[in-house]
């Protein structure tokens, strides 16, 4: 989670956008990755 939180982070950087947006990024992509492993656990 903490890697897909930089990624968004790092993406929002790069495309020049303010400090909140890219927390926002950031937040986002992890709750993405929360929602996957919460997803395979009741998979699996």
């Amino acid at each position: 989670m903490g890697v897909l939180a930089l990624l968004g982070y790092n993406a929002y950087r790069r495309r020049g956008s303010r400090l909140a947006v890219r927390l926002l990024g950031a937040l986002s992509t992890a709750l993405l990755g929360v929602f996957i492993i919460v997803l395979e656990t009741l998979v699996h």
